[in-house]
């Protein structure tokens, strides 16, 4: 019963969802190596996506990795096709998609260096979630890693209540456009709900409610098949972390790590805390549990190996070395003393910053943000970094040995640790331009997806919003325009009506404007979309 409901709703509303950064093999060998564990290359490794849908995460993969192989399953035909139709168009030859019921995998699929189950385990009825696991047991390479996304409780117990109410709207209801336009309606009734400042649990359920309104609406085209698949799925059964690992377990899988890599460490749980916590927590999972009820997690995406393996949670800065860095931190001062012992403080754009009195730290920063969006090589940023403050080389800085290259790791690690979004590692790093060159050339797949949607993916497969003239202009960056023929053609899309352009606040429709308006916002259109990563070096 479950395969036939599970087929009709997917048949009847392909599920359109975003590239999932967390599960690119880049992100997971990163994890692994900071925890001290072999992993197969990520340039040439062979990649298998179980429930692939519509192939919104595995086509840019194969993409930004053309020396490697790429498989994916799923059990609809319509998106199935809808995934082939994707590869044909983007010339992709490195990437399969198979129509396959999980039930029906056997060996004859082959192993796989990662494999990923995104927004699967939780919708999946007990015998085929099973399944599942016994896939990334049987079909992972020895060294290999797979990522497993689910619902988690304690969170989901709130959630729930939504999912109750939400689904008692729609009892009887048949068609999805039925079920989401009245499941839409309750969630209304929700929020707009009684106001009683007395009455705690229904407050903040209304205010639950809320944010989980502003998440669905920021879906844009993609809100209905998110509502359809998600909250009102026939299944969909959250368990507790403690409850995932012990039947990873059972499949003779060990836990890893987060892939989102900082919600693994115990610095997210305040100090005061993690001291009292270590005086009756045994391990890692046990913390891990505690740290979920203390933030009330929902969601996790779980890294999981061959169980055996010896997974390193020291964080060793010598790992560093192997990986590549990305920053989005400026300095504050216009002209930071690089060589003096002085402290300097380098900003990101949400206000987090900084501070470092490290010569060779400040200068590697310094680099980092003259080369953003691209990453630099650890090895080549120290080395550039001694060239910065007119040093030479030291023996040992290439293993990390030397004081200054270990203080250097340790400052990347530490910032990549506790705030990500200012400091990226990766095992891999994409090539991209740090200036838009006079013919820009915009990632193919992102061209592609330009012309369906305004969301597309950069260089590091994360899902990139544009505005609407960054949209416009984006698909015409094939390389062979220059400004002039740019402007051009963005002149005659206004024209057309299918470029607004506007001047405080007033729609601007007479050519002659029109003409130096995007003349003028064209190179900061440009900038911007180098700096999302999508311009090609």
């Amino acid at each position: 019963m479950e395969k036939v409901v599970l087929y009709t709703s997917y048949e009847e509303v392909p599920y359109h969802s975003l590239s999932n950064p967390y599960s690119h093999p880049a992100n997971m060998a990163t994890v692994a190596t900071l925890l001290g564990l072999e992993v197969p290359p990520v340039r040439t490794c062979r990649v298998l996506e179980l429930g692939s849908g519509t192939g919104p995460n595995l086509l840019p993969m194969a993409a930004s990795l053309p020396e490697a192989e790429f498989v994916g399953i799923d059990l609809s035909p319509r998106q199935v096709a809808i995934s082939r139709q994707g590869a044909e168009e983007l010339g992709l030859r490195n990437v399969r998609f198979l129509e396959m019921n999980l039930l029906d995998v056997d060996a004859e699929l082959g192993r796989y260096d990662y494999i990923i189950a995104h927004g699967m385990y939780s919708w999946l009825p007990p015998p085929v979630r099973d399944k599942l696991l016994a896939i990334c047991r049987d079909h992972l390479v020895e060294h290999g890693l797979a990522y497993v996304s689910y619902n988690t409780y304690p969170g989901w117990h709130l959630t729930n209540v939504l999912r109750d109410l939400l689904l008692y709207r729609v009892r009887g209801l048949k068609t999805p456009e039925e079920r989401v336009e009245a499941a839409m309606e309750a969630l209304n009734l929700l929020v707009e709900g009684p106001t009683d400042r007395s009455d705690p649990p229904a407050r903040l359920m209304r205010d639950y409610a809320r944010v989980y309104g502003r998440t669905l609406g920021q879906l844009g085209p993609h809100m209905a098949s998110s509502l359809h698949h998600d909250l009102l799925a026939e299944t969909n059964d959250p368990v507790y972390f403690e409850q995932f690992v012990a039947h990873a377990e059972s499949h003779h899988l060990s836990y890893v790590a987060e892939a989102p890599f900082q919600l693994t460490l115990p610095q997210e749980i305040p100090k005061q805390i993690r001291d009292r916590l270590g005086s009756f927590v045994d391990n890692n999972i046990e913390m891990e549990q505690y740290g979920d009820f203390l933030r009330m997690r929902t969601f996790r995406q779980s890294l999981l190996c061959h169980a055996g393996r010896s997974i390193d949670r020291s964080l060793d800065p010598a790992r560093v070395r192997t990986l590549w860095a990305r920053s989005v931190l400026k300095p504050v001062s216009s002209r930071p003393e690089l060589n003096a012992p002085s402290v300097e403080r380098f900003s990101g754009p949400d206000g987090k910053s900084l501070v470092t009195n490290h010569p060779v730290s400040k200068a590697a920063l310094t680099i980092l943000a003259e080369e953003h969006p691209r990453s630099v090589a650890f090895s080549d940023l120290l080395h550039a970094a001694r060239q910065r403050l007119g040093q030479e080389p030291v023996q040992g800085d290439q293993d990390c040995s030397s004081p200054d290259a270990e203080e250097l790791a340790r400052t990347l690690l530490r910032t990549f640790s506790q705030q990500r979004q200012l400091i990226t590692l990766r095992a891999l790093a994409p090539k991209l331009a740090r200036a838009a060159p006079e013919r820009p050339v915009a990632l193919p797949v992102a061209r592609w997806q330009a012309r369906r949607t305004s969301v597309v993916t950069n260089g590091y497969h994360e899902a990139a919003s544009l505005t609407p003239l960054q949209h416009c202009t984006l698909t015409l960056l094939d390389g062979t325009r220059g400004r002039q023929e740019l402007l051009a053609e963005l002149s005659r899309l206004a024209e057309q009506g299918v470029l607004t352009m506007e001047r405080g606040g007033r729609r601007v429709e007479d050519p002659v404007e029109m003409r130096p308006l995007l003349e003028q916002q064209l190179e900061e259109v440009l900038a911007g979309l180098v700096s999302l990563g999508l311009i090609m070096s």
